[in-house]
């Protein structure tokens, strides 16, 4: 193509033959294989992230086979629809850690090291299609005529996580057995919940057999003139096979991305946001609540998941 008396070449796209979802493809000495898509609206808690736009969430496994560390980088990315393309963004990285792990860019692949995570678009809430190309870019040609894009393609057939949003009660002693969606499973028994400024626990650390020596954790807010704890006593475990597993490790995660508490007094309904104290102790969660939940005539330990809310009557 010549104008004014310039050549220009002409930019051809190409891709291969797109690979199935959970298919494995190697792009410049990493392999690839997308392994679930999900499309959503929402937040881990179930609340909308941005008027009039959702969510294609993608969980990629990399694995590095090149004789050098690799970096991540979102920029080779892309999704596909028909002649619409989007790029991956970077923020509202926490929202979506019930799916796995954001990927931050630059994050180093060493050597025959993996990578799993979480690579995010946004896409309009008008848009209907739930089938998507990842595109991966693989090099850039030219030659006199022309220059061209090459890319691998797979398949990303999202699925839908929003559905219509239930609240359940749950009683103390009532074991709760779901998922948090789909195959998220998570279990969980509250015990017993109540107010209390402090919490000491003593334990014994062994240097030898006949060498031991008493310890002890003391457990409070940082002021108790304005704060107390809620200390909530459970029975729970995580799936390790689930794919929040990749951020959230322990129930002290668990308590703090899932839970709030909910109280009235009077007329007036409260939830505080003082967050959980990450102390480690098993079958023990330390929430801590603003000192006039003393007054409350009624008290509900709240979970909030993505399609549900798990209420706990405490009081």
């Amino acid at each position: 193509l010549v104008v004014g008396g310039i050549s220009i070449g002409y930019k051809i796209y190409k891709e291969n033959k797109s690979v199935g979802q959970q298919e494995i493809t190697t792009v410049n000495g990493v392999y690839y294989a997308v392994n679930k898509t999900y499309i959503t609206a929402r937040d881990l808690n179930g609340k909308q992230i941005k008027s009039n736009y959702k969510y294609v969430v993608v969980n990629i496994s990399m694995k590095n086979l090149n004789e050098e560390d690799v970096l991540f980088n979102q920029e080779i990315f892309s999704l596909q629809s028909g002649r619409l393309v989007y790029k991956p963004i970077d923020y509202f990285q926490n929202v979506f850690n019930d799916l796995g792990v954001f990927i931050q860019n630059g994050t180093q692949i060493p050597k025959d090291n993996f990578l799993t995570g979480l690579i995010v678009f946004e896409i309009p809430n008008s848009m209907k299609v739930t089938n998507f190309k990842l595109k991966v870019f693989r090099d850039l040609n030219i030659t006199d005529e022309d220059f061209s894009v090459n890319y691998e393609a797979f398949a990303a057939n999202g699925y839908l996580l929003d559905d219509e949003k239930k609240e359940e009660i749950v009683n103390i002693g009532t074991k709760y057995d779901s998922s948090i969606y789909k195959d998220n499973k998570v279990s969980f028994t509250i015990n017993k919940a109540y107010l209390q400024d402090a919490y000491s626990d003593k334990y014994i650390i062994c240097e030898t057999e006949d060498k031991c020596s008493k310890k002890s954790l003391l457990v409070k807010p940082d002021s108790l003139t304005t704060s107390t704890m809620l200390i909530v006593d459970y029975q729970g475990s995580l799936n390790s096979d689930a794919n929040y597993y990749y951020s959230i490790k322990d129930m002290d995660e668990f308590f703090n991305s899932f839970t709030k508490v909910e109280y009235t007094i009077g007329i007036d309904k409260y939830t505080p946001t003082g967050g959980v104290l990450y102390k480690g102790i098993n079958g023990k969660a330390f929430i801590v609540v603003d000192r006039k939940i003393t007054r409350a005539s009624s008290i509900d330990l709240v979970f909030n998941f993505r399609n549900t809310t798990i209420k706990v009557p405490i009081k």
